[in-house]
């Protein structure tokens, strides 16, 4: 017997629910003003569903800005939630299903659902209903601390950041910023964790190669 959180491969979850446009107006999309769209669709999925995980993508330009200009934040990229409800297949004992919704961050429209149904329910962790500096105040925060040096140095390989809450909450809650370096798939290149009760860097991490000097912009 399959034991654990596997997935039921032979049964389909419950349905995503149809793509419906944006209903704020709020771009570009952060966790943060995307997630009320994201909830409701979580809602006309399944009743009990419940956030399981939340995270930010920001895609920088492939060239860092002249000297002497200021970068602004980037606009493009995604913001991903995926929430976690009871749920029970035909012909299978009670378990749990997921459904990822994937948000545009240009257009703060939803823009991709798909589901998976599990043989248990998923663990759901604590999230805080809200945090005293936002996601988007994090990496700006994390781009004063190292994070625009480190992707300047190569932005042709260094153009992607992710942005999450740790979970399980700790005191104080922290933000992830996580830089890409896409020559190595297997680590973040940088870390920053910023304390979401301040905006102050509290660790910096990672480990990224070299960057060549024909790879500077």
């Amino acid at each position: 017997a399959v034991t654990g959180l596997a997935i039921w491969a032979w049964l389909p979850a419950a349905a995503a629910p149809p793509i419906r446009p944006a209903t704020v107006e709020a771009w570009p999309a952060s966790l943060e003003s995307a997630s009320p769209i994201a909830a409701a669709e979580a809602a006309a999925w399944l009743p009990e569903a419940r956030l399981l995980h939340a995270s930010l993508q920001i895609d920088w330009p492939w060239q860092a800005p002249p000297a002497g200009e200021t970068e602004p934040l980037a606009t493009t990229g995604w913001v991903n939630y995926v929430f976690a409800a009871p749920w029970t297949g035909p012909a299978a004992p009670p378990g749990g299903a997921t459904l990822s919704v994937l948000v545009e961050r240009l257009s703060s429209e939803v823009v991709f659902q798909s589901t998976i149904a599990w043989e248990t329910m998923p663990a759901l962790p604590p999230f805080p209903t809200e945090t005293a500096v936002t996601s988007l105040q994090a990496v700006m925060a994390a781009e004063a601390a190292a994070g625009a040096e480190f992707r300047h140095a190569c932005p042709i390989y260094r153009h992607l950041t992710r942005v999450s809450l740790l979970t399980p909450p700790i005191e104080p809650p922290r933000w992830l910023v996580a830089y890409e370096d896409t020559r190595q798939r297997d680590r973040h290149g940088l870390t920053v964790t910023i304390d979401a009760a301040t905006g102050e860097p509290l660790a910096l991490g990672g480990n990224a190669p070299d960057c060549e000097p024909a790879d500077a912009p």
